[in-house]
């Protein structure tokens, strides 16, 4: 082939060539020019309506800063309110356990309950004596146990008659004789004990149930015999000299507590301090100025009063 054929391919295959491309850029242009005007993206602008989407996220968002701000009120509230409730509560729980334990105190102070709880304590220590009468240990817890039910019977009853007014006079006398009794019964099962074994002790308490039972002189006689066997036994002379002041003999009274004074100086029993202490009582009464019989009269009713009173934190008795 010559090469002018050769170059006329060439030209007709370039001119080709270039034509082609022509027509791929025109519909590459015309694409491109379709496709940018799909893409183009609208902006809002305001006063243009807000889709509902856009609304829904909106109004939700508002929702969810309402409720943030307000949770740490209501959080307040439901907790003074849970607070306040629990106080109520709490109080009347504390109410209703009162209630409760000033009736079960109540019935715990009644006379069937004071029976019912020494008997049983009295019913243990017969059992004992029953396979052994001369059973000391039992004997000693018995009459005890009689002392102290007598004691309680005569508080109860006390306390009876200044809270109730309106309880009879009868039912009064009832109570009193009950209690009268039960001491004597005291009384019976300490003789039972010395008569096995000599105490001193068991003397001094068989005096103070036959004072609580009303016999005052048997009890001055019992304690006027003690301090003649035991005359160093400080405790005797500590009572009998509480009961000569009880009677108002004062002279004894202050013999007896110097008496108990001397004999027991390092106050092993308290009987030391039991006599200072009323010595010096007698001794202001009797530097106080003369008063008129309704004031006597006052002072011998507080003088009785601190005796008992003094007697039962002595006797352990409650009385």
């Amino acid at each position: 082939m010559s090469k002018k054929q050769n170059g006329n391919r060439n030209a007709a295959g370039k001119a080709q060539s270039d034509y082609a491309k022509s027509k791929a850029d025109q519909k590459s242009a015309s694409h491109f020019a379709r496709g940018g005007k799909k893409g183009k993206k609208q902006q809002w602008r305001p006063g243009q309506p807000v889709s509902l989407p856009v609304k829904i996220v909106l109004i939700l968002f508002i929702i969810l800063m309402a409720l943030s701000m307000m949770l740490p009120s209501l959080s307040l509230i439901f907790s003074s309110s849970s607070s306040s409730q629990d106080q109520q509560q709490e109080q009347s729980s504390d109410s209703s356990t009162s209630s409760d334990s000033s009736s079960d105190s109540s019935d715990d102070n009644s006379v069937d309950a004071i029976d019912a709880r020494y008997q049983a304590l009295v019913d243990e220590q017969q059992k004992k004596l029953d396979s052994d009468p001369s059973n000391l240990a039992a004997l000693l817890n018995m009459g005890e146990d009689y002392m102290k039910w007598g004691a309680a019977l005569q508080s109860a009853s006390s306390s009876s008659s200044s809270s109730d007014s309106s309880s009879s006079d009868s039912s009064s006398t009832d109570d009193t004789a009950h209690a009268t009794d039960i001491f004597n019964q005291a009384i019976a099962t300490f003789d039972k004990y010395l008569a096995l074994n000599d105490s001193s002790a068991v003397k001094l308490e068989k005096a103070m149930c036959q004072y609580y039972a009303g016999d005052t002189d048997s009890a001055i006689a019992t304690l006027e015999a003690l301090t003649q066997s035991d005359s160093n036994y400080g405790p005797a002379w500590a009572r009998l000299g509480i009961l000569y002041q009880a009677k108002g003999d004062t002279d004894s009274a202050k013999n007896a507590y110097n008496k108990a004074i001397a004999v027991e100086p390092d106050d092993e029993y308290g009987s030391k301090t039991l006599a200072e202490q009323q010595l010096a009582s007698i001794g202001s009464r009797e530097s106080a100025p003369t008063s008129s019989s309704s004031d006597t009269s006052s002072s011998s009713s507080s003088t009785a009063s601190d005796l008992a009173s003094t007697l039962s934190s002595e006797t352990d008795t409650g009385l």
